[in-house]
């Protein structure tokens, strides 16, 4: 039975005249809490005076006590997380455990109850105290993981991000997991940028498929705002197609976006007909739309993809129509590089050009593959030309819409053009939809050990 009232005279006695009363308190009040946490809970908002105790056996005590409520109601201790955050920093290592791993059960509960201490649990990520900087993560990753915008807010936010990038090294499976995916949320709503490939490269091979897709996730965010820092990890994201729906869609638009600013050197690494072609026939439409973006932008390396044009022109109906149109694009851009190989698509890409009621992005792709190909044939003006433009869309309006992506890439990191809607199953974000966050998360993400 819950008796708040002994608990009441407990928190009381936090205030006692002599030291050793006050001790006494505390101690009482830990081990009541370990009993009967629930009768803690009812004066947490009142242990303020424990926790900022001078005598390090009261802080110890009532930060003990605190740590026992917030295993079963963390809203009770919301009052205090900022005095919480004063003690990350305590001569008394206990003290700080306790803070810390508080303050993470707060962040999963109310993140903007932890903003406070977003400062000092900054400082704490890179603390010494190996066990104190874990703790530290898991505090600042459950808060992101709430609510990511609060760490947006904070002018600590670069400390706190380079506090996750290192903890992606950490020995401890959990602590890493933990990291990866609070800076997956974290970059999901721009509050910080994505670490470098290369930092987040183990973690894509991690047994743990959340794991794993919040790295490509992060891989793909960062190929995408500079493409080039994703070449070093070409075979880690290689090796990341062919697993399951979110790894592969974030996978493959990495490949794309390295693609489209080093077409010879993804060529020279990738075998392209052995894992992107069958993407072509993934049963995920924005896999399909990647592999055939990445197919168009690889177009300059004829040998690569020259055998990519039937199972293209095969996409030229599918279901989704950015997959279409992205299909229409690779083949235009085919047409140009090699006209010999991309010429058996040219009755399918005319089916796309006369059908009055497909989407106008695909009938301009088809149409300048076509304009292409059909010069090759003959120096005469081609009938095409004129049914492109009798859409009234400039030739080249694709282009300027979307530059060389074609239609878009669809892997949550930019914004597609469009004629993507309807394609999509969820790719925004830092896996198959944000929602699916913390839906995927273990219970062996919850930090247990308080004394390290």
């Amino acid at each position: 039975m819950t008796d708040e009232r002994g608990a009441e005279s407990l928190a009381a006695a936090l205030s006692a005249s002599t030291a050793s009363d006050r001790a006494a308190a505390a101690e009482a009040l830990a081990a009541r809490a370990e009993s009967d946490p629930e009768a803690v809970a009812a004066v947490a908002a009142e242990l303020d005076t424990g926790v900022s105790n001078v005598d390090a056996r009261v802080r110890t005590a009532t930060t003990a006590a605190l740590a026992e409520v917030a295993d079963t109601d963390p809203e009770a201790v919301v009052p205090l997380a900022g005095h919480l955050g004063d003690r990350l920093d305590d001569p008394e290592p206990e003290v700080c455990y306790h803070a810390a791993y508080v303050l993470a059960r707060v962040g999963a509960a109310d993140a903007a109850a932890v903003e406070p201490a977003l400062s000092a649990l900054a400082t704490a990520t890179h603390a010494a105290d190996e066990s104190l900087s874990r703790l530290a993560v898991h505090a600042v990753a459950a808060t992101a993981e709430t609510d990511p915008t609060v760490v947006d807010e904070t002018e600590t936010a670069d400390t706190l991000r380079s506090g996750l990038v290192a903890a992606l090294a950490d020995d401890d499976d959990t602590v890493r997991r933990r990291a990866v995916r609070a800076l997956a949320r974290l970059a999901e709503c721009g509050a910080v940028d994505p670490p470098e490939p290369t930092a987040v490269a183990s973690l894509a091979t991690d047994d743990d498929a959340a794991a794993r897709r919040d790295a490509t996730f992060l891989v793909a965010r960062a190929a995408d705002t500079a493409p080039t820092d994703v070449l070093d990890s070409l075979s880690v994201v290689t090796d990341r197609l062919s697993d399951h729906g979110a790894v592969a869609v974030h996978a493959v638009a990495a490949l794309s976006d390295a693609a489209r600013v080093a077409p010879g050197r993804v060529a020279e690494r990738v075998a392209v007909g052995e894992h992107v072609v069958p993407l072509l026939r993934h049963d995920r439409p924005d896999v399909r739309a990647n592999a055939a973006l990445t197919l168009g932008r690889l177009a300059s390396e004829t040998s690569a993809v020259a055998d990519s044009v039937d199972t293209l022109a095969e996409r030229l109906v599918d279901s989704a129509p950015v997959v279409r149109a992205n299909a229409a694009f690779a083949l235009a851009a085919l047409s140009e590089t090699a006209p010999d190989a991309a010429r058996p698509a040219m009755e399918p890409l005319l089916g796309r050009l006369e059908d009055g009621e497909e989407r106008e992005q695909v009938r301009v792709h088809a149409g300048t593959a076509l304009d292409t190909l059909r010069s090759e044939l003959s120096p005469a003006p081609s009938p095409v030309s004129a049914a492109a433009a009798d859409d009234g869309v400039p030739r080249g309006a694709v282009a300027a819409t979307d530059g060389e992506r074609g239609v878009g890439s669809l892997d949550g990191t930019t914004g597609a053009s469009e004629g993507t809607d309807g394609a999509s199953e969820g790719t925004d974000g830092a896996g198959e939809g944000t929602t699916d966050v913390s839906d995927d998360q273990s219970e062996s993400d919850t930090p247990e050990p308080r004394d390290g």
